[in-house]
């Protein structure tokens, strides 16, 4: 859902004020750069909510994969077992 609900409230607030970084100055063109962003291009905003989505999707990719990776043919091997009562029975 925040992967999702992230990109949406960014969206809302630059449609409604027209900055994308509140406070920076205004970009006239998209080879300007901006000093919010050390001095790179600014980027456009099919690019930026693109990384936005994908970045945290790679994420959870990455972590879910290595963990199935991790449990290809798992096998338990001498685990003891022991049986817990209040009684002998």
């Amino acid at each position: 859902m925040w992967t999702l609900a992230a990109p949406a409230l960014c969206l809302l607030k630059e449609r409604r004020s027209g900055h994308a970084i509140p406070a920076a100055p205004a970009v006239d063109g998209p080879g300007e750069s901006l000093p919010a962003l050390a001095g790179g291009p600014a980027r456009t905003p099919l690019t930026r909510y693109v990384a936005v989505v994908l970045f945290p999707l790679s994420i959870l990719v990455a972590v879910v994969g290595l963990m199935g990776a991790s449990m290809h043919k798992p096998e338990v091997r001498d685990m003891p077992v022991a049986v817990v009562g209040a009684t002998e029975q």
